[in-house]
């Protein structure tokens, strides 16, 4: 298996760091109050799930009316369990 989809409610740290330690590519659209996930830094972390965001924002989703806020006092204060390489 090359890539796993499923909708919002994979879009847990645990979903995405067993996807990332596999390398298999993660089709889960974020939820929609969602946030950037960042390490213990403040930096992003190089996650297919962030990527996603990335598109949304530039984007915006499917209905066209929703984005994630990227605003840096939404950053995730815990640092997810994932590298950041």
């Amino acid at each position: 298996m090359d890539r796993l989809g499923g909708d919002g409610a994979y879009d847990t740290h645990e979903v995405w760091d067993l996807l990332k330690e596999k390398n298999i590519q993660g089709i889960i659209p974020p939820q929609e109050n969602t946030i950037y996930w960042v390490d213990e830094k403040g930096q992003l972390l190089a996650l297919e799930r962030n990527k996603i965001l990335e598109q949304i924002d530039m984007k915006g989703r499917k209905n066209g009316n929703s984005k994630a806020d990227t605003t840096g006092e939404a950053y995730r204060k815990q640092p997810c369990s994932a590298s950041s390489a």
